[in-house]
């Protein structure tokens, strides 16, 4: 299967009906404030789709169903309160998933993407350490969003998509979920990509969406192989099933009374 035979992804068709218009010729508020709300439509879809997971799908997820509750709060250390985009935690339990979303939805006037990137990085380091130093077990996933032509933006070297991958790559993986010095490390990230619109081509069909981790070995140019992706409901399930593992580990059994 090759980009060309993706269909529209229902997640991202959703998404974009309830951003609106993009507004690829727009002023810098135009596209900051749509922005904005391309956010808050994908967080709503990344949490329905954890939602219909078999035990995530048991927690509290925030965004709720109805799209209230975006940009839930969640504890940190001093008792202060964080914005995350998404949650799936429980009163007992405290947060069990944390998805922070980034992205850069536009090109600079060279037609290239990154110029933002370090910042939102750093952004997310922040984030997760806030988080982590508060609720070290809290599986954080960092979920950065690019438009399909970040892969190809650049004529020479290594891709914006290519770069990108490389600076939360070292950012992620935690070996010890209690040592300070990784705490402000991601327990995993992947890259959405995405056809918007604009961008879309005669052999591209808008809203056909992929999700790339990490660790997975990028192309240094030019889109990742389709079969090295995942839809995001494929992400979803992944994420399910890492949290059933993690879940089992906290169980330590006794010996039965003998017979």
């Amino acid at each position: 299967m090759r980009w060309s035979d993706l269909d529209t992804d229902p997640f991202m068709d959703a998404a974009f009906e309830q951003a609106g218009d993009r507004p690829s010729h727009g002023s810098a508020d135009d596209k900051r404030n749509w922005g904005k709300a391309f956010a808050d439509a994908c967080a709503l879809q990344v949490a329905n789709a954890i939602r219909s997971q078999k035990d995530l799908g048991r927690l509290e997820i925030r965004p709720r169903a109805d799209g209230s509750g975006t940009e839930a709060l969640t504890g940190v250390a001093g008792g202060s309160k964080k914005k995350v985009d998404v949650i799936a935690a429980s009163l007992s339990a405290g947060l069990q998933l944390a998805v922070s979303l980034k992205a850069e939805n536009f090109p600079d006037t060279e037609g290239k993407y990154g110029k933002n990137m370090l910042n939102r990085v750093y952004e997310l380091q922040d984030e997760v350490r806030s988080i982590h130093e508060y609720q070290p077990r809290a599986f954080i996933v960092g979920l950065f969003y690019y438009p399909i032509d970040a892969c190809i933006d650049r004529t020479t070297g290594r891709s914006s998509f290519a770069r990108l991958v490389a600076e939360l790559r070292s950012r992620t993986g935690r070996n010890d979920l209690l040592s300070p010095t990784q705490l402000n490390r991601l327990d995993r990230s992947v890259v959405g990509l995405y056809v918007p619109s604009d961008l879309a081509r005669i052999d591209f069909q808008t809203g056909a969406t992929r999700y790339f981790d990490v660790m997975e070995a990028p192309p240094e140019h030019g889109r990742p192989k389709v079969e090295s992706t995942m839809s995001l409901a494929e992400l979803a399930e992944q994420l399910d099933q890492e949290f059933d593992r993690e879940a089992s580990k906290q169980i330590t059994y006794a010996d039965p009374e003998s017979e």
